[in-house]
């Protein structure tokens, strides 16, 4: 109907001047449908996906089960870029890391960003001790002085979001780097709550590797 019409027609204008005022070439295409199984289509063509955190998952069972920001992340075979209504420049980066494939994944990406950027980077990993963290942010220290890169190492403890919340806020980081989910989707739901707390209450942008 008309209402949708001048709907769309006022995104691609406010879509067209960002594009300008930032020097970028872009293109935009307006679609009708579930949001999630959309954009999971479409991620096939795609190497990073962003979505607004206006809709962050909602603390309940049933709503981890249904959210279409989590199903995103779960099926669309991408890195999602999860952001607030914040921008800044990519100066200070903290990597979330654990011992799982994707959370290498991020750090591959925070090192390519720290030395592509020259971003301070900080590494924090929240474990039941002080020792267990060391143990696995050595690969990560390893990986970081083989390609002259410097990092601030943290191990808090207390629960996990927490923890690397506080971490990144008093490490003023501009961007905190996650691995995505590691596990079957209906265990993940059940059992991990990590992420979806993160983007719940984050008011950095978060990028979710997978």
């Amino acid at each position: 109907g008309r209402t949708s019409t001048t709907r769309t027609q006022s995104i691609e204008k406010k879509f067209k001047k960002r594009c300008e005022e930032q020097a970028v070439n872009g293109h935009l295409t307006v679609l009708k449908g579930d949001v999630a199984k959309v954009v999971n289509r479409k991620a096939l063509l795609a190497d990073l996906i962003v979505l607004n955190l206006e809709h962050p998952p909602e603390d309940s069972l049933s709503a981890r089960i249904t959210s279409g920001m989590l199903d995103i992340i779960r099926r669309s075979g991408r890195s999602v870029l999860a952001t607030p209504h914040t921008v800044a420049p990519l100066n200070r980066i903290m990597l979330a890391y654990v011992d799982s494939p994707t959370s290498r994944e991020a750090l591959f990406l925070s090192a390519y960003f720290a030395g592509r950027w020259g971003a301070s980077l900080g590494v924090v990993s929240v474990c039941a001790s002080p020792e267990k963290a060391h143990r696995i942010q050595a690969p990560v220290r390893s990986y970081l002085k083989k390609r002259q890169l410097v990092a601030s190492f943290y191990q808090p403890d207390g629960y996990v979001s927490e923890g690397i919340l506080k971490t990144a806020t008093d490490f003023n980081a501009d961007l905190l780097v996650i691995g995505g989910f590691n596990r079957p989707p209906m265990v993940e739901v059940v059992l991990d709550m990590t992420l979806d707390q993160l983007l719940r209450t984050t008011t950095i942008p978060i990028l979710v590797c997978q």
